[in-house]
Formats: structure tokens, C-alpha cells, sequence
């Protein structure tokens, strides 16, 4: 199954009757448009942008049906795995955010899986968390960080070997609910941008290798301005995460979505285009 057709069988399902249908029609985009050396994917044209990230093995095609629900606010995906793999550790990350920030000035961030600790460190936004590391990497990235950086680089840089080992039970399948929606079509286009070239791959795995212990290090981001929307069933980053994470004076409740593992914005994609909307609205409103 198709990601766009995908999408679409899985929102009828749900029988919704506030969900509106999105369109099937391929994802158009900005591709050819840069910020900052960063390909990015913009979407809308009204009001002040929000950026969208997502970390390795994920590109920013990912948020595709998220920028459609957001519409006509502007949105723009940033394909941050573009920076050279020698400033890929999380603080030459959100230095490379802070400049995607001021460029577009962009006044919030969403950002999902590895990205999460990336835009903890992002300054002068309000900030979005969607089920990714806050207090500890998952198990399965530890250990693969753990077996070593020949380990890691031999699984990133084979592209045929990376895909059959995240359509499988051990990758983005256990990251769904239904299994089926992590066919190999969706795989290879979700994960394209991060693989296309050898210097991409060498990015993701310092990534993957940076996130690996620390995240909760060298937060900049004001903790007021900081907003969880997690799915409560993620066995990868659990909600006690997130509450452990959010806890402090001045934190926000976090917004659940039940039911939803970490690939919710795939499965359900306008719940978390909708909740970030209805906070803006609410923030707009005061």
C-alpha cells in the first residue's frame, strides 16, 4: 500500500465524521527551495511558518499529510540530514536550526523522533514534541550505537540492507499499529532523502550516533513554550517519558493520542496537524 492511498483507507476507517478527507494526489512541494544549504519542503501561505523535522532514518516527507491538514497555514519541512556528517552532533544540529529559524522567522517548531532533542535545543520558539527521545534514546538505538560506529555505518550505508531491516519487525513495523502500512514503497519513499547519497548516510549515523545518550543535555528551549503530543501506545518512547521530561514548573499538560504509536503521523497524521493548529489558535486568541 501507497503512502498517499495508504493515508486515505486509514482515515476512512477511523469513521470520523470530524475528519476531513485529504486529497491523494502526490505531495506538492517546494523541493527545489533551500534555506540555509537545507533542501526544504514548504507548504501553505498564510500566516508566520512552522518548521517540521524529523530525525534519521526518516525525511521530511513524513509530515507530508500534516502540512496538508495544516493548510493554509505555512509550513515548512526541513530536510536537516543535508549537513555535513562532521556537524551532524546535536549541538552543530540546532546551530543549523537556529539559522533555519532566523531565515524564515519561523514561530514554532514540530519536531518528531531523533529530531526531538534537536529542537529542545533550538532557541526562540515555541516547540512541539512528538514521540521521540526526551530522557533516553530507545533500547534498540542504544544498542545498535553501543556494537560500534562500523556496526552502525554498515547498516546506514547499504540502502537495500537499511530498508529490508526497517520494513521489518524489528524497524518501523513495531512504530505502527497496523504493520501493513509500512509496506516497501512506503519505506523507500519515507526514508529517500536520508539515503539518497553517501554523505547523507554519514549524517544519519552521526546522528543516530549523537542521540545515543545526552539528549536531555543543553536544553534551550523556555519550558513554557514546550508542547508534547505522544502517542500513549509507543514502544519506543513511552509517555512516562514525556511526563518525566515535562514535569517542572511552568510545563504544559501533554496532549495524548490514544491508541497512537511513534508513527502516528503517518497512521493518523491530523492528529497531530490538529492539535498543533488548535494550540495556535488558542495562543493567536490571547
Amino acid at each position: 500500500m501507497a503512502l498517499n492511498a495508504g493515508f486515505v483507507a486509514i482515515q476512512a476507517q477511523a469513521g470520523d465524521a470530524s475528519t476531513v478527507a485529504l486529497p491523494s494526489e502526490p505531495w506538492r512541494s517546494s523541493l527545489d527551495e533551500q534555506i540555509a544549504g537545507l533542501k526544504v519542503h514548504a507548504h501553505g501561505t498564510t500566516g508566520s511558518p512552522i518548521l517540521l523535522i524529523a530525525g534519521p532514518p526518516l525525511g521530511a516527507v513524513v509530515f507530508e499529510h500534516v502540512q496538508r491538514r495544516m493548510a493554509p497555514r505555512r509550513s515548512i519541512a526541513v530536510e536537516l540530514v543535508g549537513i555535513p556528517s562532521s556537524e551532524a552532533t546535536l549541538a552543530g544540529l540546532s546551530a543549523k536550526m537556529d539559522q533555519v529559524v532566523q531565515a524564515t522567522q519561523a514561530s514554532a517548531v514540530v519536531a518528531h523522533g531523533l529530531a526531538v532533542p534537536v529542537a529542545m535545543r533550538t532557541k526562540g520558539v515555541r516547540v512541539y514534541v512528538s514521540n521521540g527521545p526526551l530522557r533516553a534514546p530507545d533500547a534498540g538505538l542504544r544498542g545498535l550505537a553501543s556494537a560500534g560506529q562500523s556496526t552502525l555505518a554498515q547498516l546506514i550505508m547499504q540502502p537495500a540492507l537499511a530498508r529490508r531491516w526497517m520494513a521489518s519487525s524489528a524497524g518501523l513495523r513495531r512504530a505502527v499499529v497496523n504493520p501493513y502500512v509500512m509496506d516497501r514503497d512506503t519505506v523507500v519513499r519515507l526514508s529517500a532523502a536520508v539515503l539518497e547519497s553517501p554523505e547523507t548516510r554519514a549524517t544519519a549515523s552521526a546522528w543516530i550516533r549523537a542521540c545515543s545518550a545526552d539528549v536531555d543535555q543543553d536544553w534551550a528551549v523556555d519550558m513554557s513554550e514546550v508542547f508534547g503530543i505522544w502517542g500513549d501506545s509507543d514502544p519506543l518512547y513511552p509517555l512516562a517519558q514525556l511526563r518525566s521530561a515535562l514535569a517542572g514548573p511552568g510545563a504544559n499538560l501533554p496532549s495524548v493520542i490514544p491508541g497512537g504509536r511513534n508513527m502516528h503521523l503517518v497512521e493518523r497524521p491530523w492528529e497531530l496537524a490538529d492539535r498543533v493548529m488548535e494550540r495556535e489558535l488558542a495562543l493567536a486568541a490571547t
